[in-house]
């Protein structure tokens, strides 16, 4: 069956630039909407990266602060070898010393008995 009535439609240019500019409003609001969930989704992602990045950061900082004192108490330890050594060695050192001096004192009083000695005889030929 075919339509008899013919529906009459003008287009006028007011009409058109009506279509357009409620084209253009939606499209505006669609593309607003658009950049407004996009960047939303872009701050959340940017702050979860910043969130995690400072996370690594404080971790590796943390992990080279105790690599740091680890080698600190090494090196501490090591020194503290070398000066338990140097100590052992201060000692026998100093066992060395002791022992020299009672040499010398043993040979300077040996010196003084005999030249005490001599000066005796010396004077016991004088006077006898």
């Amino acid at each position: 069956m075919k339509n008899n009535n013919p529906i009459n439609k003008e287009v006028t240019l007011s009409a058109i630039a009506e279509l357009i500019e409620a084209s253009a409003k939606k499209t505006s609001k669609a593309l607003e909407a658009k950049i407004k969930s996009t960047s939303e989704a872009l701050e959340a992602k940017i702050e979860a990266s910043a969130k995690n990045t400072i996370e690594i950061l404080e971790a590796k900082i943390e992990q080279s602060a105790e690599n740091l004192a680890t080698m600190t108490q090494n090196q501490f330890l090591e020194l503290g070898e070398k000066v338990d050594k140097i100590e052992e060695r201060l000692v026998s050192v100093e066992k060395k010393i002791d022992r020299i001096e009672g040499e010398i004192i043993k040979k300077v009083d040996t010196v003084k008995y005999n030249t005490t000695k001599y000066r005796v005889k010396k004077l016991e030929e004088k006077f006898a």
